[in-house]
């Protein structure tokens, strides 16, 4: 039996991999930042121990809680059903980080997102944003959180009234 091979992850993989056990928000209701300026610094030649540096000082003077526990699977003919629950950032982080790994990145916008695009003004956008940094990073770990994140604090605009 030939040993499993070792994956050597990149300093930004290893913070990011340690970043995503913390919540995407912060008390209270604040967005957070991290992958966001993870990438940017990365590309913008950040070391792996300035990454880490960076990672630690933002999650110390935040003090970013961890991601809630799950609550109960979302179910791929009941998706929308906890739309806005808050508590529910486990379950749809792993329900769409699942199926951007089996969709892949572009279907797994393509399917979602539409029914989600009304619901773009919870956490004042920044389930949009951080989905914009995992479509740059083409990740469907980031993606998946950011569509999870989406649907987890969902906030529908209201209708419109063609009032001025």
């Amino acid at each position: 039996m030939r040993p499993a091979a070792i994956v050597q992850l990149s300093g930004l993989e290893t913070v990011l991999l340690r970043a995503r056990e913390d919540s995407v928000e912060f008390p209270y209701l604040l967005a957070n930042h991290v992958p966001m300026v993870l990438i940017a610094l990365d590309r913008l030649g950040a070391s792996a121990e300035r990454l880490e540096q960076w990672y630690e000082q933002y999650r110390e003077s935040h003090t970013l809680p961890p991601m809630p526990p799950p609550v109960d699977p979302i179910m791929r003919a009941a998706w929308t059903e906890a739309f806005g629950d808050r508590t529910r950032e486990a379950d749809y982080r792993a329900f769409f980080i699942g199926e951007a790994r089996r969709l892949g990145i572009d279907t797994v916008i393509r399917t979602y997102l539409p029914a989600m695009v009304n619901g773009l003004a919870g956490s004042a956008t920044h389930p949009l944003m951080r989905l914009a940094y995992g479509v740059l990073k083409k990740d469907d770990q980031e993606v998946g959180t950011a569509l999870g994140y989406w649907a987890a604090c969902y906030l529908p605009l209201p209708s419109a009234t063609g009032a001025a």
